[in-house]
């Protein structure tokens, strides 16, 4: 298959493309981050609900399920409270 004119197999440009998904992901956390707006879990814990795995951080999703996302994002968008970063470090240098 082409892929920008050149032969790609199917497996290459499958993980090309789900490489730059998660690549704009991580842009636009970063951008939330920087105008202080809380990040609830995407794939997994964020500093904003306990910070990381190793340290048993919870995932917390901004809506239990689809009927009250919907429901919400259509009003008030009123979003489950995050318990922030916790006692520990949220970063795995936390001296450098």
């Amino acid at each position: 298959m082409a892929f920008f004119e050149v032969s790609r197999s199917h497996a290459w440009i499958m993980t090309r493309r789900i490489a730059h998904t998660a690549h704009h992901r991580g842009q636009q956390m970063a951008l939330l981050r920087m105008l202080n707006r809380d990040l609830h879990s995407n794939y997994g814990p964020t500093a904003d609900t306990g910070g990381l795995m190793q340290h048993q951080a919870p995932v917390v999703y901004a809506y239990p399920d689809l009927d009250t996302l919907l429901r919400e994002e259509a009003g008030r968008r009123d979003k489950t409270s995050l318990p922030g970063p916790g006692e520990r470090p949220s970063t795995e240098r936390p001296d450098g």
